[in-house]
């Protein structure tokens, strides 16, 4: 039988492998499809360690992420974009620059933890969430399309989750996500809802 270990660093690493994933392509509904897939993963680690440890903290965690993250927040940027949303791309996205700086930044954040945080958090989840967490402010910072400045953020919610797992007692680690989750859908309405993406010049739209 595999060891619950293994099975937590497999899906933690699926994680990062999404983060490194969706800094990949120019099209914004690509971005929501892989941070649903990322927060999905996110909703399993901690079922599965709910049923391991019988928490039923974890196990209302895994519900509250997989909902309110995966499903409603999802649902509402989606139901944002005009009829022609698989066209919708970000403008002058230079892909394969910015996977070489993903790649590099991986690389140092990681020499970084090693040489920081390691002492403090030996466990290669907090590795692996910090990581997450880097790669979600380069996915902010690199892109000036909202609703994938926003994908940022839901993926910085996934890793502080990740990293507030192995760090902070279970039921403050409830209160964090809720707290993100409702943050993040103040920040939809507030700021993504207020504009029209089918009104936007077309060239910012189509790239």
């Amino acid at each position: 039988m595999i060891p619950l270990s293994e099975i937590y660093d497999f899906i933690a690493t699926m994680m990062l492998f999404v983060a490194i994933w969706a800094q990949i392509g120019s099209y914004v509904i690509t971005k929501i499809e892989v941070i649903v897939i990322q927060t999905t993963f996110l909703a399993i680690y901690a079922f599965i360690s709910g049923l391991a440890t019988l928490n039923y903290d974890l196990i209302i965690l895994a519900f509250l992420i997989i909902f309110i993250r995966g499903m409603l927040t999802a649902y509402i940027l989606l139901k944002k974009f005009p009829e022609r949303r698989s066209l919708i791309r970000e403008k002058s996205t230079t892909v394969p620059s910015i996977i070489i700086v993903s790649i590099i930044i991986l690389i140092a954040t990681l020499i970084i933890y090693r040489l920081t945080i390691y002492q403090f958090a030996p466990s290669p989840i907090t590795a692996i969430g910090f990581v997450i967490a880097i790669q979600g402010l380069l996915l902010i910072g690199t892109r000036k399309n909202k609703i994938t400045q926003f994908t940022g953020y839901i993926e910085e919610e996934n890793a502080m989750i990740l990293l507030s797992l192995g760090i902070f007692p279970l039921p403050l680690v409830v209160e964090i996500s809720v707290l993100l989750d409702v943050l993040a859908l103040v920040i939809v309405a507030a700021v993504l809802l207020s504009g029209n993406l089918a009104s936007e010049k077309l060239e910012e739209l189509m790239g």
